[in-house]
């Protein structure tokens, strides 16, 4: 359960990152 929220967390966060770029590019 750990693992699966700091991964959430995380993967959240990389993948805001990455859909924004895709949006703003």
């Amino acid at each position: 359960v750990q693992i699966a929220q700091a991964y959430e967390a995380g993967g959240a966060a990389c993948l805001s990152v990455l859909t924004d770029e895709k949006y703003f590019q």
